[in-house]
């Protein structure tokens, strides 16, 4: 099982490769973001992140008060909030780094639209396609 998951992982970079060729230019480096956008996009992931820490501590107080009906609910919205707040520390980690901007599997640059749209993203869409299963990126 994991030899097919090595495969892959392989045949995803390929295809993510492929679908890249086109921008060889940039392939291999991350995003290019000026300075203001760089700021714009992490000051959007420090909004997002300070929203998820106070869900985080509202969902704490609603878990003691919540009947047993309701704490299906409550857990599963704490579930998804620290999730998200993983998923914002990992995307201001790589700002620090300089490896925002950057797709985790094949490397090439996420496009800026994806960004701001999603300032977390850790993949390119092809990528995140092929990782969800939905086939070819």
């Amino acid at each position: 099982m994991q030899q097919a998951s090595v495969r892959r992982l392989g045949a995803d970079r390929r295809r993510c490769a492929m679908t890249t060729a086109g921008r060889s230019a940039t392939r291999g480096t991350r995003a290019v973001l000026s300075a203001g956008k760089l700021e714009q996009l992490r000051a959007a992931l420090e909004e997002q992140r300070a929203f998820r820490i106070d869900q985080l501590a509202e969902l704490a107080a609603a878990d003691s008060a919540a009947d047993a009906a309701t704490a299906a609910v409550t857990v599963a919205l704490r579930d998804g909030a620290g999730y998200a707040l993983v998923e914002i520390d990992a995307a201001l980690n790589r700002m620090r780094t300089g490896r925002y901007g950057e797709c985790l599997t094949c490397r090439s640059p996420i496009p800026t639209e994806r960004l701001e749209i999603l300032p977390m993203a850790a993949l390119c869409a092809g990528c995140q396609r092929a990782r969800a299963g939905g086939g070819r990126p």
